[in-house]
């Protein structure tokens, strides 16, 4: 089977209206099931940083007990949690475009 180029997305809107027929979903109800994905997907990128967050947290915390230098552990800790935001605002963008479009 083809997984590239137009036949691959060809096959994608073919089961994507398919799906959407089979649903009885007509178009803003296919973009707010888009949406409730987009923000399953948010919230489990959510989960999985606060959990980097946590055991980076610890091994700066190991580090300096030990007496080891913890500049680069830091500094990975300091990345997590900026893209940590960056995973909170999209959350709740997604949040902001579902209620506009609830009716």
């Amino acid at each position: 089977m083809d997984i590239t180029g137009e036949g691959y997305a060809r096959r994608r809107r073919w089961l994507r209206d398919r799906l959407c027929s089979r649903l009885h979903l007509q178009g803003g109800s296919m973009d707010r099931l888009m949406r409730l994905q987009h923000l399953a997907e948010a919230e489990r990128h959510i989960a999985s940083g606060d959990q980097h967050i946590s055991d980076q947290e610890l091994r700066v915390a190991e580090l300096e007990l030990l007496g080891h230098n913890s500049a680069l552990a830091r500094s990975l800790l300091e990345t997590f949690r900026l893209i940590q935001v960056q995973h909170e605002a999209h959350r709740d963008h997604i949040l902001k475009e579902l209620a506009s479009n609830a009716v």
